[in-house]
C-alpha cells in the first residue's frame, strides 16, 4: 500500500478555483438573452424579414409564360 499524501494549500486553492469557474461556466448557460425558445418551434429570429420577396423567374418561365 502506498503513503497517503497530505493535499498542498495550493491543491486547495485549484480545485476551489475550478469548482467556481465551472459553476460560473454552468450559470451562464449560452449567453442568449430573453426567454429560451426551443429549435423546433416556428417563430420568426429577430431582425428577419416579415415580407419576403417573390422568387426570381428564371429565363425559361418568363419565355413559357408569354
Amino acid at each position: 500500500m502506498g503513503i497517503a499524501m497530505k493535499p498542498c494549500f495550493l491543491q486547495w486553492v485549484f480545485f476551489v478555483c475550478v469548482a467556481v469557474l465551472g459553476a460560473g461556466q454552468m450559470l451562464s448557460a449560452c449567453g442568449n438573452k430573453g426567454p429560451l425558445v426551443l429549435p423546433g418551434e416556428e417563430s420568426a429570429p429577430i431582425g428577419s424579414v416579415s415580407n419576403p420577396q417573390p422568387p426570381v423567374q428564371t429565363p425559361s418561365e418568363v419565355k413559357q409564360a408569354d
